[in-house]
């Protein structure tokens, strides 16, 4: 750390620790680990440190003493990133969850109808030998529930790809510190992961400030575009300004609920809309 001034570490664990007779084998490992980790974090504060959850195989209650931020899995397919954040979000703070959109792009192929939006491909799991094409908001808004990364080959996308891109980052920073400071409320149920259909919706709600941020996600070829959800935990006096410019108390919110669309896509497939409600100071 001292002699490449590194300023961020990535932990993981693909290996078999091995049998030990004695079977105190995992109690050695987690001693010794903790040991070293309470040593970097005394001596280099500001180093960002991040858990891989999925090939450290650890991520619990004690994790978050000794990491920044935890990546939920390998899977970077991003509905199924969103199934797991649903676990995730039953145990863990928002602000303390890390995603990975690994993108690349596929320049202007498509045959029937030119210029239009560059298609987006991702890994499925760990590696590229399975992969899928995927909606570049969808992807952008699952990224934005906590702590948001970046891989994949950016650099070979179209530069309006990267524009759209770039304009997405600079509004999730504009709230970010909310959306780690927040509390999340899973407003649909947690679902399995081989359920890859119907709707995710989670309620950032960052109670200092009263800011709500309502990230929505669906399938849109399965006809069932239209819903409204109640949201949780309001204060009942705060009005609060909506996306299109109109105004309910919280009250409201909680009890009417907030009504959702989408445009229904015969050869759609998953979408998201990224929904703040501000609150009228």
């Amino acid at each position: 750390i001292r002699k490449y001034h590194i300023g961020y570490i990535k932990f993981d664990m693909n290996h078999f620790l091995g049998y030990d007779d004695s079977g105190a084998e995992l109690r050695g490992f987690a001693t010794g680990w903790h040991q070293v980790m309470r040593r970097i974090q005394q001596d280099f504060p500001d180093v960002i440190l991040e858990n891989c959850s999925s090939g450290a195989m650890r991520t619990d209650l004690q994790t978050l003493r000794f990491f920044d931020t935890h990546f939920v899995s390998d899977n970077a397919e991003p509905w199924e990133v969103l199934r797991i954040s649903q676990g995730m979000l039953l145990r863990f703070p928002p602000g303390r969850i890390l995603r990975w959109l690994v993108a690349c792009g596929t320049g202007d192929f498509r045959p029937e109808q030119r210029n239009s939006r560059e298609i987006m491909v991702t890994p499925r799991a760990a590696t590229w030998y399975d992969f899928e094409t995927f909606d570049l908001d969808f992807g952008l808004f699952a990224n934005f529930i906590g702590v948001a990364g970046f891989s994949g080959d950016l650099a070979a996308m179209r530069p309006d790809t990267l524009e759209q891109m770039a304009a997405a980052v600079a509004r999730y920073k504009k709230h970010r510190m909310a959306i780690f400071q927040s509390e999340a409320y899973l407003l649909t149920p947690v679902e399995p992961l081989t359920l890859a259909e119907g709707w995710i919706v989670i309620q950032m709600l960052e109670r200092s400030s009263g800011e709500v941020n309502l990230f929505v996600f669906h399938k849109s070829n399965d006809g069932d575009c239209r819903k409204v959800f109640r949201l949780q935990g309001l204060d009942p006096a705060v009005r609060y300004q909506l996306p299109d410019q109109t105004e309910k108390t919280g009250a409201e919110l909680m009890r009417d609920g907030l009504e959702v669309a989408f445009p229904y896509d015969q050869h759609g497939s998953f979408r998201g809309q990224w929904l703040p409600l501000m609150p009228i100071v």
